[in-house]
């Protein structure tokens, strides 16, 4: 879906172009030298970091957790593709193609993602889930003692 949407708006919507012009949430044809959500960031750190994370993040879920969730299976699947989705574009393009346009009236700030990095955001949050749960069933089963 991520590789699809993003050739589809490389073929279909001019780059810069938004539609509409102006609003809280439109299409909007985009390079994103930088890491997700538009940052900016050093070509090499952009094309490195996301793999380092990825694969720190499964050797350390595999060495101290392993794969016995689908909790944590489901999150760590949901941010591996959406980094390999955006690596796919980096190494092939130079650059990730971004195209949902999120601006905040409120603030004068707004971002560009695209579907991998809605997919990499969906992956820490079950992530962080899951973490919480883990700690409050460890608490459950080991309550700490109150004070008098």
């Amino acid at each position: 879906a991520d590789q699809f949407s993003k050739f589809v708006v490389r073929e279909s919507l001019p780059f810069g172009t938004a539609i509409p012009s102006e609003g809280v949430l439109r299409l909007r044809h985009v390079a994103n030298d930088g890491i997700i959500f538009g940052v900016d960031a050093d070509p090499a750190v952009s094309l490195i970091l996301p793999f380092l994370l990825m694969i720190a993040t499964l050797f350390l879920c595999q060495r101290y957790v392993g794969f016995k969730s689908p909790l944590l299976n489901t999150a760590l699947a949901l941010f591996v593709c959406g980094g390999l989705g955006n690596l796919i574009d980096r190494l092939a393009l130079g650059h990730v193609t971004d195209f949902i346009d999120v601006g905040l009236p409120w603030a004068s700030v707004g971002v560009t993602l695209n579907i991998a990095d809605l997919t990499v955001a969906a992956g820490a949050v079950l992530f962080v889930v899951f973490v919480v749960n883990s700690l409050r069933e460890a608490e459950s089963r080991h309550p700490q003692p109150t004070s008098p």
